[in-house]
This record gives structure tokens, C-alpha cells and sequence, in this order.
């Protein structure tokens, strides 16, 4: 079969030709975001040192931007319900600040017990969230936001009345 991009002959309909690929993924949404976590087109280390599939899903949703978050959450609004990312306040907090990523994982006081139990990936000049989710060992990512969500979700049952 000939690949429409590139006529290089392909062994099945599933592989797809590489520079489709990286030209689909520059032109993608968000990839601004991404692209400083995952320059090269290869498999993220995470995905073969992170055995457990719960941890790895954490992983990828949260590099991927699909965890609930209200940066996440404001854009799945219809058009007209939308508000812009910047203005997509934390509601657990009087920062003012938008609840995204950088906020969740650096900022957001509540999860400053969570943080001194992982001072090991908070250690050293002021990370960048590429530099948090690269640098350090995935299992130990993985921990820290497993533990950082459930006590978001615990804030959000309190918040609405529910118990978990």
C-alpha cells in the first residue's frame, strides 16, 4: 500500500509514515505545551519504566492536559460557555491564578504537605513543569500526583456536598 503523504511503501494499514506524523503533530492544538515534554518523535521513557497501567494513565493524561483541572475542564464548555485559559481560576484557592498544571504541581498551598514528602523532586532552582516531569524518576511523578489528585477530589466531594 502507498502512503498518500510521502509514497513510501507501508507493510500494513495500521503503521503510519513518520513524517505524517510529525507534521500532524506540529500543526496540532496545544502543541506548544507539549512539545517541550516530548521533542522527539520516540517512546516516552515513562511508559516502559511505569509498569502499573493506572500510573501511566495518570502520567499521560496529566502531560496530555485531559485531568479535570479547570484549565482542562473550561475548554470542554460549549463555545458560547467558554472562558479563555488564563481566566480559568483555581476555585480551592484565593491566588487568583489559573488551576493548570504549573499551579497544581508548584502552587497550590494545599498540597504543600504533599510536596515536603517529595522533596526530592522539588529540590534544586525553580523546575519548569518539563523539567519536573523529565527529569525525575516517572514512578515517584506518578506517586506524587496520584496522591495531589485524590486530595483534590476529596476537596471537590467536600465542596459539592458529596462524600467519596
Amino acid at each position: 500500500m502507498m502512503c498518500s503523504h510521502c509514497a513510501c511503501k507501508q507493510g500494513s494499514v495500521s503503521v503510519r509514515c513518520l513524517p505524517f506524523k510529525k507534521k500532524r503533530r506540529i500543526n496540532a492544538k496545544g502543541i506548544a505545551r507539549y512539545q517541550p515534554l516530548q521533542p522527539e518523535y520516540v517512546l516516552a521513557p515513562y511508559l516502559s519504566t511505569v509498569k502499573g497501567f493506572k500510573s501511566r494513565k495518570l502520567i499521560s493524561r496529566f502531560r496530555c492536559g485531559c485531568h479535570g483541572l479547570h484549565v482542562d475542564t473550561g475548554r470542554l464548555l460549549p463555545l458560547t460557555q467558554q472562558v479563555p485559559r488564563e481566566q480559568r481560576h483555581c476555585v480551592f484557592c484565593a491566588s487568583g491564578l489559573a488551576e493548570d498544571e504549573h499551579h497544581f504541581v508548584f502552587d497550590w498551598p494545599a498540597y504543600c504537605a504533599i510536596r515536603s514528602r517529595f522533596t526530592n523532586i522539588f529540590w534544586g532552582p525553580a523546575p519548569t513543569l518539563s523539567s519536573f516531569l523529565t527529569l525525575h524518576d516517572p514512578k515517584v511523578i506518578a506517586r506524587f500526583l496520584r496522591e495531589c489528585f485524590e486530595h483534590r477530589n476529596t476537596l471537590v466531594a467536600a465542596q459539592s456536598g458529596h462524600t467519596l
